[in-house]
């Protein structure tokens, strides 16, 4: 494993000094030097804020929950032990040392380098890829966080930021600039002009800007309005799944914009509630989605847009799209087609914007009726977040001997409409309104009433 050789440094550059002495206060360790003080504060067993300053800042902690932290004081070094981590502080030099709870060490801190990195960067946040992330508040507070999967280190992370917006259901819809949320971090066209190149970048540093824990990309489709129709249909798709989108005037394309995205409404408010409580973005890079997949470390052209959906965006002129397709098996929306996944797929480029949902996932798209989309044969399940009662729906699905379940609890009066993807016609249907199949498609369509508060459950026989 690389290690990187980093120092916390606060507002202040100070030299390595001398260990003086060190007292506890909760969860906060002050350390006392011969020209000022180090602050070790333990968020979590897993996440530490450490701080160099000329004297003890007073203000908030991160933290009000007890963390148990064993501390051994030995000639050379201060060391603090959680239950997964051990971090010890050098007494001649401040060097802190991070190790694992096997003992192995994670990284090593020097002084001067950790500042200097996340601030080339322009970013507040680095995952090293070493199975922990690095942090930086606006007042030089500097974070470590440990994973080991990317997930968790974001999820460690939001515990020490500032509170994410909660976005209204409207924040969804074509924004003017004023409404965007202090969070947001506008994608640019690179040069500042529409071209296809600019496209695919907007894309790549989406993707890159998820690995620095932007959760509110914005793309600007003002800027696309007057392209050659090809490019603006192009953006006009990238748009209609992008988190969150903006104009400085009226748009054109505002229509046809809002048929594409409108479906995706529910699903992307229930996402953003997610970003605010576990600080996961919208947009994830394939190896944060499939951390055990090699290959998909290797794939920078197309994303999941939370959990259930791939997209490939089309960001080029060419005539086929090719890309990596993950573990899973998955069913392009538009066409009902299934591909194999862990492999290669090249396509004709389709006049659409290619969504895959994968296997074993719920879809919910907006409409009267509301769709739930369900892949089986893997069990599935979908918390739809309900912005007014501050709530989630709960779907599920999956076999149940010679059965398959449907079972919905909807915190919401709601017409719903399962569309189960791949399944032979049924012997039966339980407690459904009516239900058809579509012979061709092999597709079973299952029509339920479900009222607020009430926990439906239909039951099919194939």
């Amino acid at each position: 494993m690389r290690l990187l050789a980093f120092v916390f440094l606060a507002a202040l550059p100070l030299a390595a000094a001398d260990f003086l002495t060190y007292r506890r206060s909760g969860n906060l360790f002050l350390i006392q030097t011969g020209d000022g003080v180090a602050e070790i504060e333990w968020v979590t067993s897993s996440t530490f804020r450490y701080a160099r300053r000329l004297a003890p800042q007073m203000g908030r902690r991160f933290s009000e929950t007890a963390v148990a932290v064993a501390v051994a004081e030995q000639d050379a070094e201060l060391r603090l032990t959680t239950k997964y981590l051990s971090v010890s502080v050098d007494k001649q030099n401040m060097q802190v040392r991070v190790r694992d709870a096997q003992g192995a060490e994670v990284a090593a801190f020097a002084d001067g380098a950790l500042e200097k990195e996340l601030d080339s960067r322009a970013k507040r946040f680095l995952f090293a890829g070493a199975g922990y992330g690095l942090g930086k508040n606006r007042q030089g507070d500097c974070f470590f966080y440990y994973g080991p999967k990317q997930k968790e280190i974001l999820e460690q992370r939001i515990s020490t930021v500032d509170p994410v917006t909660q976005l209204e259901y409207r924040d969804v819809k074509l924004l003017d600039p004023a409404r965007l949320p202090r969070e947001a971090v506008r994608m640019r066209a690179a040069g500042g002009e529409p071209s296809w190149d600019a496209l695919a970048a907007i894309v790549s540093q989406s993707l890159e800007d998820s690995n620095s824990a932007v959760l509110m990309p914005a793309l600007n489709l003002s800027v696309w309005d007057a392209s050659p129709l090809p490019l603006r249909r192009r953006a006009i798709q990238l748009g209609s799944i992008f988190p969150l989108v903006y104009a400085q005037q009226p748009l054109g394309a505002a229509r046809e914009l809002e048929g594409l995205r409108t479906p995706l409404h529910s699903y992307l408010v229930t996402y953003f509630w997610e970003a605010r409580q576990r600080g996961f973005p919208l947009i994830r890079p394939l190896a944060m989605q499939f951390p055990a997949d090699p290959k998909a470390a290797e794939e920078h052209s197309v994303f999941t847009l939370g959990d259930e959906l791939l997209a490939a965006p089309i960001v080029s002129a060419a005539k086929t799209r090719s890309f990596y397709l993950p573990q899973g098996i998955w069913t392009d929306l538009a066409t009902n087609q299934k591909y194999t996944g862990r492999r290669v797929l090249e396509m004709p480029t389709p006049d659409y914007l290619p969504l895959f949902l994968r296997n074993g996932s719920i879809l919910p798209l907006d409409g009267d009726p509301m769709q739930l989309h369900y892949t089986p044969m893997l069990g599935a399940e979908f918390f739809l977040y309900e912005p007014e009662s501050d709530e989630y729906s709960q779907f599920h699905a999956g076999p149940a001997g010679d059965y398959m379940r449907l079972e919905m609890e909807s915190k919401t009066a709601r017409r719903l409409e399962w569309v189960i993807h791949h399944v032979e016609r049924p012997k039966s249907v339980e407690r459904a309104d009516r239900w058809s199949y579509d012979e061709k498609a092999k597709n079973l369509h299952v029509f339920v009433h479900a009222p607020a508060g009430g926990d439906v459950i239909v039951n099919l026989l194939f």
